[in-house]
């Protein structure tokens, strides 16, 4: 694949493949409030996509907490987070524990939260943690359409009686989607 990236200042750089399927830039560095440009060509297939870098929030806190759960109390994730006012903010949330990557995806909008002080609790499916557990939370700060994907993605599993393809951001017909994001890491260890 040739694979090209620039931004909305006209800088451009064609990508290395430095792994199969593994594309990475050597001078353009993602900024805050500037879009990106992605220009793919595979076997003649050509393949567009743009997406803004968002505003930049940082995960201030990570705890554990508990709650209770058919006579036992069920241990959770919860990240925490100031909102910024006034605009639309889009968060994914990676969970990592004890070294390995949890499946499914966890994501939130500000739609209700705008402005404030953030303490979501993550529920990761037939997740159970165990005192000693280390966990790692990634939040992504994504744009708008990278939100899209993941939620059409989430109508699509489990209770879908046709499912369709999701929402994705690129154009000419490729599946995924193209995320230009910051990202704030936490970790924690379970009491």
């Amino acid at each position: 694949a040739t694979v090209t990236l620039s931004d909305d200042l006209g800088n451009s750089e064609q990508l290395n493949e430095t792994a199969p399927g593994i594309y990475t830039t050597a001078t353009l560095v993602g900024e805050q409030g500037r879009t990106y440009q992605l220009n793919t060509v595979v076997d003649g297939n050509a393949y567009t996509a743009q997406c803004p870098m968002p505003v930049s929030v940082t995960m201030d806190t990570l705890m554990i907490d508990s709650f209770p759960s058919f006579g036992t109390y069920t241990k959770i994730i919860v990240p925490g987070y100031v909102d910024p006012a006034g605009i639309a903010n889009y968060y994914r949330f990676i969970v990592v524990v004890n070294g390995e990557k949890q499946d499914g995806f966890s994501m939130e909008s500000d739609r209700f939260t705008d402005g404030n002080l953030v303490l979501q609790p993550l529920f990761v499916n037939g997740l159970e943690l165990e005192s000693g557990d280390v966990v790692q939370v990634t939040m992504l700060c994504i744009a708008s359409d990278v939100y899209h994907y993941f939620f059409s993605m989430a109508q699509n599993v489990d209770n879908a009686s046709t499912p369709a393809d999701p929402v994705s951001n690129i154009s000419g017909g490729a599946l995924g989607y193209f995320s230009v994001h910051s990202a704030s890491t936490r970790s924690v260890m379970v009491p």
